[in-house]
């Protein structure tokens, strides 16, 4: 009985140490949180927003900058920037006042921390609850340690014309694409960036993010702006238009092609033609009248390197296409002096001479290059019958020999007998 109480104590005291140590190891990753006076205030009340960190960064908190007023901040050396307030330390005491009707997102986001996010409703008048206890109102706060997906809705102010893309109205959204109102979020895994790319802090219309950017191209994490709780997905962001596209990879995140808009055509007799990955439409082109499994496509590899490059269907693989290859081609084109006016003597394209029979000459060669395994089958069997000639004209051979002997031997025993 002594034995079993004594394992029971034993088992116990392991699960409760255990306990602690996954407790400390939580801490130990670095998380905010955030804790609100009121969670509902009226035009003109005050309302105290306190965010504490597991430790000490750099702290920036963002809200609707046109439902509440900054009135203060305890936090020294504080800046603001837009709808941004940005601190260094573990904690801060940040005061606003109802400026107008509606619901403002405060969202909190660290360097080194985990992030956190909670919001507010202002009414048209004052609230009816006018002081309630920071205790009673901690569980309005939404620790993103929990849930790394929680509300990101950054609802900044513009406060310029930022272009027909994006949103003139900060509770739409930051950007529209197609119909939909998107929100710019920092909530995306390290893994979910391609190769190439680092998190460089950008201001997009007043507000500050840290988003994926290499030399060559711009990535936006968007969320839609009536779901900030679900997941979001990268869009390439131009910046000289202020707009934003889908972003379309193929390949893996190690090596890959960004499909972007090309400016000319490989050669004028491609297509355009939509092939699906993950349910998704990706644009890709093919020459016209052939139909396989394999697309050209234009965009931006791993080495930030444009160019064109060909996309297995199949296999799921992505290799540049040998323009060097095509440029061999002559063109049989409209132009008549074998060159379709692009001035990079790749396109060119070549016919049988005779109007409305036949083909380019390259769309009858591609079906040799569809299948690399059946070409070499094609060698090695040419190369297997070309042994066998070989070996049996030397058999053949060897045997006319003996036979030419034998006969001089016989002639031989006949002149020795005789």
């Amino acid at each position: 009985m002594k034995k079993q109480i004594k394992t029971y104590l034993a088992l116990f005291l392991s699960v409760f140490f255990l306990g602690l140590s996954v407790q400390t190891t939580a801490y130990a990753d670095g998380t905010t949180m955030i804790y609100l006076s009121e969670k509902s205030i009226g035009v003109g009340d005050s309302l105290t927003m306190t965010v504490n960190g597991s430790s000490s960064s750099t702290i920036t908190v963002r809200y609707n900058a046109s439902v509440l007023t900054l009135t203060n901040c305890d936090a020294s050396g504080y800046t603001t920037n837009g709808n941004a307030i940005t601190f260094t330390g573990k904690s801060a005491e940040i005061t606003f006042k109802g400026a107008s009707e509606g619901t403002s997102n405060l969202i909190v986001a660290s360097d080194t921390l985990t992030g956190a996010s909670t919001s507010v409703n202002v009414s048209g008048g004052s609230s009816s609850s006018s002081s309630t206890d920071n205790s009673d109102n901690s569980d309005n706060s939404d620790t993103s340690s929990d849930n790394d997906d929680a509300s990101d809705t950054d609802t900044s102010e513009n406060d310029t014309d930022t272009g027909s893309d994006a949103s003139d109205n900060a509770d739409d959204g930051d950007f529209s694409y197609e119909g939909t109102a998107y929100v710019i979020s920092e909530r995306y895994g390290d893994s979910e960036v391609p190769s190439g790319f680092s998190k460089t802090t950008l201001e997009i219309h007043g507000s500050t993010y840290n988003e994926p950017v290499n030399d060559a191209m711009t990535l936006l994490y968007l969320k839609p702006a009536s779901d900030t709780s679900g997941s979001g997905e990268f869009y390439v962001y131009d910046t000289a238009n202020d707009t934003v596209s889908p972003m379309r990879l193929v390949g893996d995140m190690s090596h890959y092609v960004i499909i972007t808009t090309p400016d000319t055509l490989l050669q004028d007799d491609l297509v355009e033609t939509g092939f699906a990955i993950d349910e998704l439409i990706f644009p890709g082109y093919q020459i016209d009248g052939v139909t396989n499994d394999f697309y050209f496509i234009y965009g931006m590899n791993e080495n930030q390197s444009y160019g064109w490059y060909q996309y297995d269907s199949l296999a799921g693989t992505v290799q540049r296409v040998n323009t060097d290859l095509l440029s061999r081609v002559p063109s049989g084109g409209s132009s008549g002096d074998g060159n379709d006016g692009t001035g990079d003597g790749s396109d060119g394209t070549a016919d049988d001479g005779k109007s409305g029979k036949g083909g380019s000459f390259l769309e009858k060669i591609m079906p040799l290059f569809e299948d690399v395994r059946l070409m070499l089958a094609i060698m090695i069997f040419v190369l297997a019958v070309l042994i066998i000639v070989i070996i049996n004209l030397l058999v053949f051979h060897r045997k006319d020999d003996e036979e030419v002997f034998g006969d001089e031997d016989d002639d031989a025993d006949i002149n020795l007998i005789g």
